[in-house]
Parts: structure tokens; C-alpha cells; sequence
């Protein structure tokens, strides 16, 4: 029996569903416990994705689960109909981080870069030194930077800058990175060993738990208010 766990990522997109679709994927998750071997989930890679272990899974017509599995864990990310789901899912990445050894959804550097650029016209032009030069490479790796995120941090020169990309990087990273521009000293947290352990991270459980068997998905969408907001 796999194990299902779900993200922050994907409780944030179901809270954007209307209440049908939410229903919906409710249902969807209670049969993917059920049996997560279902033909009717028609799970199929997302082309041009960068993480090969991210899949959708057929909700209905219109509706997509995009989920990653990996060594019996099916990890859901995110929900929406099927454009703006696979969209979604091109630009991540499922990994662990070299040094805390935290399970992280790592998105695309580049869409960092791109929310940057157009502040970059906007700061002061005289600002040579980042938002983060007073700490070195090392240090920003302790503290959950995802190394493909450096080049992204290093360009930060403003708070501006920063509140540009916060939603694209881990939360628990992002948590510590405003404590430093803000000038406390972040003690990183412990390491785990990614290979054997991952789960066990306080910066995974940060963002994910494990989907229980009670229904309380579909008790609690059934007992919300008939409009839901759609951002």
C-alpha cells in the first residue's frame, strides 16, 4: 500500500477550488487510498518536466492532480484544471537538500530570476552589495538555500526583492532568509540523513503531512460555506 502524503502547496490549491471541484478531489483522494492502482487515475508524466518522478492523475474532465512518486510515496502537490496544473508542475522539483536533508519543492531558478528583473530597474542603481553579502555560500546552504537558489538569494538587494520571489522558495527557507535580511543570526537546523530519513525533517513536516484513512477530507469540505474564493 502506498504511502500519501500531502503538501501545503496542495491543501493552498484545494482552498482555491470551488466547491464542487473541491468535492471532487476529495472523492479522488479517498479512492487513491482505496487503491492507488485505479486505471481510471490515468497517472501520465508531465512532459518538459524537470522532476521525472512528477505525474498528473485524472480528478475529471477538466480536473488534475499533479503528484510525485517515489519509493511507494505518493506525494500530492497541487490541484487545478488541467492547463494551469501541468503549468504548474513543469517548473518543480521533488529533492533533498545536500545539506539539511530536507525533503523540499524546489522551484525552476529561472522563475526566480524572472521575478526579479523587473524590480531590478526600479532599486537604487547605487546598491552594489545584496541584500545577503554579509553571509557566505556555506552559510546560506545551512540554513535549507536549495543550491541551485544561490544565484537567485545573491541577487537580492531590497526587502522589495525579496517579498518578489518569497512564495517561490520553501517556506521554512524563506522563514529563516527574512530573519537574517532583517539582521538576526539563524542557527541551521540539525542535519538528518536525507537517504534513510528524509520524512523525519522538521523543515519536511514543515509542509507536508500524511493523509488519514478517517474521511475528514470530505466531512470538512462538505461543512464549508457553498462560496469559496478562487485567487
Amino acid at each position: 500500500m502506498s504511502d500519501i502524503q500531502m503538501s501545503k502547496s496542495f491543501v493552498d490549491a484545494l482552498a482555491r477550488l470551488d466547491g464542487a471541484d473541491a468535492r471532487r478531489t476529495a472523492i479522488f483522494i479517498d479512492r487513491l487510498m482505496e487503491d492507488p492502482t485505479r486505471s481510471s487515475f490515468n497517472f501520465e508524466r508531465v512532459n518538459d518536466a524537470r522532476d521525472p518522478k512528477i505525474r498528473s492523475a485524472r480528478v475529471s474532465r477538466e480536473l488534475r492532480v499533479i503528484l510525485h512518486q517515489d519509493a511507494g510515496v505518493l506525494l500530492l502537490l497541487y490541484v487545478n484544471h488541467h492547463d494551469i496544473a501541468y503549468g504548474w508542475a513543469r517548473t518543480k522539483c521533488v529533492e533533498c537538500n545536500v545539506v539539511t536533508g530536507a525533503l523540499q519543492i524546489v522551484e525552476s531558478p529561472d522563475v526566480g530570476m524572472g521575478h526579479l528583473a523587473p524590480l531590478a530597474s526600479v532599486e537604487d542603481p547605487g546598491a552594489t552589495d545584496g541584500a545577503f553579502s554579509r553571509v557566505t555560500d556555506d552559510y546560506l546552504l545551512s540554513i535549507g538555500v536549495p543550491p541551485s537558489w544561490l544565484p537567485v538569494v545573491r541577487e537580492i538587494r531590497s526587502e522589495t526583492q525579496f517579498w518578489a520571489i518569497v512564495e517561490d522558495m520553501p517556506d521554512a527557507v524563506a522563514e529563516r532568509l527574512l530573519r537574517v535580511l532583517v539582521g538576526e543570526l539563524v542557527a541551521p537546523p540539525v542535519p538528518v540523513v536525507a537517504i534513510a530519513q528524509p520524512l523525519a525533517s522538521p523543515d519536511t513536516r514543515h509542509w507536508m503531512c500524511t493523509v488519514s484513512e478517517d474521511g475528514g477530507l470530505c466531512q470538512l469540505i462538505d461543512q464549508a460555506p457553498p462560496e469559496r474564493s478562487r485567487r
